[in-house]
């Protein structure tokens, strides 16, 4: 059976969070309620949703305190939520959810098809940002491994070399520092990968 994401609908509402949940089930989500914001971060700690849908206005903890809070616990700070405001010109409201946090926002009253799109929306997102995580660390280990074996090529080439074992045999020497040469080569290929993965990441290196 293929597992379904879950979705967290934070709205006190009883009949905006019966429709938000039946439009999400429809399409194959999972989902879990929460009434207030308060309710939602605890549930969200233990719970670990794919992404949180939850209004701005509601009773005890309203959106904004509850973005704050989510992005302040290590097991939370990274679940997408897509905040409700209550008109497209509710400016100040889209403004300081995204200042808080929020990934999305949406207006009411809800267009359930664009709600659909925006939840699928952010899980790719979310999913390309942690295969891309994923590579970079296959990468750095690689990396690791790499210069961890023509390192202790130069490294025996040199100790050979310091207990006078190429002294009678210049021929055999040419042919042991030839090797450590292109070890080396090699190594600064490698070291030079690493600083163009560190300037990528630091937006100093342009992709062609």
């Amino acid at each position: 059976m293929q597992h379904q994401e879950e979705i967290m609908i934070v709205e006190d509402s009883l009949t905006q969070s019966e429709r938000l949940r039946h439009s999400l089930e429809a399409r194959g989500f999972a989902t879990v309620v929460a009434t207030n914001g308060k309710k939602a971060v605890e549930a969200a700690r233990f719970r670990r949703p794919a992404a949180i849908v939850a209004d701005i206005v509601m009773p005890e903890m309203d959106g904004f305190e509850t973005l704050k809070h989510l992005r302040a616990n290590e097991i939370t700070k990274d679940i997408p939520v897509i905040i409700l405001t209550a008109n497209s010109k509710d400016a100040k409201s889209i403004e300081e959810g995204f200042s808080l946090g929020a990934d999305e926002y949406l207006t009411k009253p809800i267009d359930q098809d664009e709600l659909i799109a925006r939840v699928r929306s952010i899980l790719r997102l979310v999913k390309a940002e942690r295969e891309v995580e994923q590579l970079k660390a296959d990468f750095q280990s690689m990396l690791v491994h790499d210069l961890r074996s023509p390192l202790s090529v130069i490294i025996g080439v040199l100790e050979l070399g310091a207990r006078g074992e190429f002294d009678r045999n210049p021929a055999e020497r040419k042919e042991f520092m030839e090797s450590a040469l292109e070890t080396s080569q090699k190594m600064l290929g490698l070291i030079n990968d690493i600083l163009d993965v560190a300037k990528l990441e630091a937006g100093k290196l342009q992709l062609n």
